[in-house]
């Protein structure tokens, strides 16, 4: 799941200290990739669109190819952090030594990262997609999930989710990866919310909703936490619970019921100044 457990500690030095270095530096120097990622977390996207303009105009020499420990480069995160101009910018302006081959621990290729966090800027999957065919590369690579790129855009994972178990074949809803995720908990952490509900309501004849993850989350934590504004998922979610007799008051190992989870967001985020429904 590193695509979804990012974290801020787990970059390198400040991107700040390295700039002031590089300045007073004339000789070339080849920089870690992990001191520019940090410009995708800036909240002022114009200044790291400019920062990265300005480094790549000096005679200095700054790698983009250098990966983090999770094998993501700085297109990859300038798309994680929804830095949209940027990656532009990366893409085309001073990509001329960027590889766009480049993929994650989990095999996601930088078209995962643009369908998964593109939102709805086509742009950037079309633009991204002619780069691919210019170097003639597969557009159709799958992660260790087994996911293509297009089977992560939600119009075409419900139309093979639906015809996959419209045929003879038996294919399995339960199977979890090696953090004891299944299709369920990834319908919801990537808020494919249509899929998760032909999951559970059209083809849900052997799906197990008893699942729990390695840090003991089930369906309706993912649901609190992956789940935005969408009531109708946790209703539904909570009537098949009724409907098994299962407890929904299951804590994960970090103590947190779903609703006790819930409750805790729901602070936070007014805290913060925004709405957000409670539950229970």
């Amino acid at each position: 799941m590193y695509l979804a457990n990012i974290s801020h500690e787990q970059m390198s030095c400040s991107t700040y200290s390295s700039l002031s270095r590089t300045s007073t530096n004339k000789s070339k120097i080849l920089h870690k990739s992990p001191n520019l990622i940090q410009l995708c977390m800036n909240s002022d996207e114009n200044y790291a669109c400019c920062t990265m303009k300005k480094l790549f105009s000096t005679s200095c020499h700054y790698s983009l190819n250098q990966c983090d420990q999770f094998g993501c480069n700085i297109l990859m995160y300038s798309l994680r952090y929804q830095r949209y101009r940027l990656f532009d910018i990366l893409l085309n302006e001073i990509s001329f030594d960027l590889n766009i081959h480049t993929k994650d621990q989990e095999n996601n290729t930088i078209l995962h990262y643009a369908i998964l966090y593109g939102g709805n800027n086509t742009q950037i999957i079309e633009k991204l997609i002619e780069k691919y065919k210019k170097f003639a590369m597969n557009i159709d690579e799958r992660n260790n999930f087994g996911f293509t790129p297009l089977l992560l855009d939600e119009n075409d994972a419900c139309c093979t989710i639906k015809k996959l178990f419209s045929t003879s074949c038996h294919y399995s809803l339960n199977l979890c990866d090696q953090f004891g995720c299944n299709v369920l908990m990834y319908s919801l952490r990537y808020q494919r919310y249509r899929l998760f509900d032909i999951l559970l309501n059209e083809i849900s004849f052997d799906l197990n909703i008893h699942t729990k993850d390695q840090e003991n989350n089930t369906i309706l934590h993912y649901a609190i936490l992956y789940g935005g504004n969408n009531t109708q998922i946790i209703e539904k979610l909570i009537e098949k619970y009724k409907k098994f007799a299962m407890n929904i008051d299951e804590r994960n190992n970090f103590g947190f019921t779903p609703l006790l989870l819930g409750k805790t967001i729901s602070f936070i985020l007014d805290s913060n100044g925004s709405k957000r429904i409670l539950i229970g």
